[in-house]
């Protein structure tokens, strides 16, 4: 604004100095009348003056009170009078006004009164020192002081005003994300303001004005508007003024003492995206130039790397095949890049890798699935060693006898003290049923021949007939597996878990409900002290789906999945269990939806416990065509967490592509050790589908 007030401060000097500046303004008088001079009859000289010109600024700025005069020349531009000559006076005044002559109708600028109390002092002054006052009078608001030659408006100050309300609440924001509201406001008066807009306090810095319309002067009549961001940088409530102090065209050495206010509030919350994983928080990638759809599953954060396995469609072979990846950091300040991929054909036609788990005890990876070749599905397991190349570890195998029936798909793996727990279903009659089946995982040695990781685990699962086994057995030895059936319909396992006691919990669909079986840890049996001999049914309402699950640190039992009331109607579903198996009251009463926003389709694929003991859900939010990445975190009584996300429910919806017609999944979440929090999902573009990778802050 410096240049709007060095031009100010400029005609200001012009007024004190009264320098020969010729006016556009002309007075003209034939006949001179003035009240008598003399009353004593002293002979006087009277001025023959026939034409004046007002000699001075044509525009006179704001900030001059006090007295100032206006010489009178003639029509040569010669000065015909001193200055004591022809005066006009005016004090008191600190906003604008308009002296008029009635003849060319010029005006020229003077500040205004602030009020009807400030005092006006206007007269004509010749060399018979009398005075002629002028009448007031006052029209539409304005003042006006007038004489049978001039004239003086006084005009309405600026006047700013909002054309929004005077408070405003950006609501929740993500952290490393930016609000941004548009503010409105006019100037209604009839004199120009000169602007300073800021913030209260200054030193704030959450607050930031951007792409404002308004110059340093709004004139009357005119409308500008201000652009407001919010950066949280804290998850916390942030608050601030908008100011907007403004005076009359006055000068720099006026205080701005006129203001108007908008107060400003927002508060920060978690969620946003990780800056530091990359620049908009998540890595889309194919998984190899001639893998055209992937579509990951399954996220582990170990030893600062992210491990990812899902699957993808060879263009070369034209089959689909499991999927392993590994993130790293790129050793830039910001950024993960895609490490290393490795990928399995069975050579069983299509493979599907559905879950991923990380052997603490040797670092192998095991990724487990089906395989398809156009008749049956058959359960897929493969194992990778953790080195440069993500080796597949050649040594373990799946025991052949692992077939159950003509539809066996595997979709969840876990790790019990070093043995592979595979879980999923199987369908050996009309009807489908969980299986829970034990690999070895590690060689047994101890026997000629030596038995190889990867084998079904004789000691677990279902008591062995002898008669089925297509090895020799004896009697008590058992198949390595166990077929569960809850109840009628179809029951389809989605999710395992490993208590600390080393219990097997399983979770999946039984007929439309919620169906959980935990099995003991040494021989897989159910345990009978577990809901109902083992088994626990939670009715959510409509159609439900378990598909996650979640063992807290006091060994209560996190189950997460979806409930839908139709096609198009679904909303995410969470129960929490006792260690025996009944509804824990302390979470919701036992079990909650959740219905994100107005979108139909919600849906919960992934369900982790962070070491605060809150509730990370992943999945997904949108119309039946498009969807978003969802992550919602509850606190441990079920209660959305009012700190995370920007929707009402505890939620934020990750847009992995900038494209509104994408559509995104998150199947699975997981926190690092930093607690960021981790997702992996897909994201399709309407042509190809890519794996999907996000981080956001805890």
């Amino acid at each position: 604004m410096q240049s709007a007030f060095q031009k100010i401060m400029c005609a200001s000097l012009l007024i004190v100095a009264a320098v020969d500046l010729v006016s556009c303004a002309r007075i003209q008088d034939d006949e001179p009348k003035k009240p008598n001079p003399n009353p004593a009859g002293v002979n006087l000289p009277t001025p023959q003056l026939r034409k004046f010109i007002l000699d001075g600024p044509s525009e006179l700025g704001a900030g001059v009170c006090g007295a100032f005069e206006i010489r009178l020349v003639d029509g040569a531009g010669q000065s015909v009078a001193s200055s004591s000559d022809l005066v006009l006076r005016i004090s008191g005044l600190k906003h604008a006004a308009v002296f008029e002559d009635e003849e060319c109708e010029s005006q020229i600028t003077v500040p205004v009164l602030e009020s009807e109390s400030d005092s006006v002092v206007f007269y004509l002054k010749d060399d018979s020192a009398e005075t002629l006052s002028p009448a007031v009078s006052a029209t539409d608001g304005r003042y006006i002081l007038s004489s049978d030659r001039f004239s003086l408006k006084i005009l309405s100050k600026a006047i700013l005003s909002f054309a929004t309300p005077s408070t405003a609440d950006f609501g929740k924001v993500l952290l490393n994300l930016t609000g941004r509201l548009e503010f409105s406001f006019s100037n209604s008066g009839e004199t120009p303001a000169v602007l300073q807009v800021g913030f209260l306090p200054a030193d704030q810095t959450e607050f930031a004005t951007s792409g404002a319309d308004c110059g340093e002067v709004l004139f009357p009549g005119q409308n500008c508007k201000v652009v407001v961001t919010f950066s949280p940088a804290n998850k916390e409530l942030a608050q601030a003024q908008l100011r907007i102090a403004y005076n009359n065209m006055g000068n720099s050495s006026q205080p701005l003492d006129q203001e108007i206010t908008l107060n400003l509030s927002g508060m920060g919350v978690a969620g946003g995206p990780d800056t530091s994983f990359d620049p908009d928080g998540t890595i889309i990638a194919r998984f190899r130039q001639n893998f055209a759809i992937s579509v990951v599953k399954a996220v582990i954060v170990s030893n600062n790397k992210i491990y990812v396995a899902g699957y993808g469609f060879n263009d070369s072979t034209q089959r689909f095949e499991f999927v392993l990846a590994r993130l790293g950091q790129s050793g830039t300040p910001t950024g993960w890049t895609v490490e290393r991929v490795a990928t399995k054909a069975f050579g069983l036609g299509h493979a599907y890798a559905n879950d991923l788990a990380i052997d603490p005890v040797n670092n192998k990876i095991i990724l487990v699935g089906f395989a398809y070749d156009g008749l049956k599905h058959s359960v897929a397991v493969a194992r990778y060693n953790d080195d440069e190349n993500l080796s597949e570890d050649t040594p373990f195998v799946l025991d052949p006898a692992f077939t159950m029936s003509a539809y066996d798909e595997a979709r969840t793996v876990s790790i019990q003290s070093g043995k592979i727990i595979v879980a999923g279903s199987t369908k050996p009659g009309s009807n489908t049923v969980f299986f829970v089946a034990r690999l070895t995982g590690s060689e047994d040695a101890s026997v000629t021949p030596a038995i190889p990781a990867g084998t079904l685990d004789k000691t677990f699962g279902e008591v062995n007939s002898c008669t089925t086994d297509p090895t020799p057995c004896a009697a008590g030895t058992r198949t390595g597996m166990l077929r569960i059936a809850l109840g009628s319909g179809n029951n389809d396992a989605n999710a395992s878990a490993v208590q600390l006691d080393g219990k097997i919990v399983v979770a999946g669909s039984a007929n439309g409900v919620f169906g959980v079986a935990r099995l003991n840890a040494m021989d897989g049996s159910l345990d009978q002290y577990f809901g109902s001999a083992g088994l626990a049914k939670v009715n959510m309402g409509g159609t439900a789906s378990a598909n996650a699950i979640a063992i807290q640190a006091d060994q209560k039992i996190v189950v997460a999945g979806n409930r839908c009331t139709s096609v198009t109607d679904c909303d995410v579903a969470v129960t929490r269990l006792e260690d025996n198996g009944q509804l824990d009251g302390t979470f919701s009463g036992g079990a909650r939806t959740y219905d994100i926003g107005s979108q139909t389709h919600d849906h919960c694929y992934g369900v982790v416990v962070d070491s605060a003991g809150n509730i990370l859900i992943a999945g997904d939010t949108g119309s039946e065509q498009a969807h978003d990445a969802l992550v919602m975190r509850l606190l441990p009584n079920g209660t959305p967490d009012s700190s995370f996300g920007d929707k009402i429910m505890g939620a934020v919806s990750v847009p992995f592509q900038a494209n509104a017609a994408a559509d995104d999944h998150a199947f699975t979440v997981s926190v690092s050790a930093d607690g960021k929090i981790i997702i992996a999902g897909s994201t399709y573009d309407g042509s190809i589908t890519q794996f999907a990778v996000g981080s956001l802050l805890p």
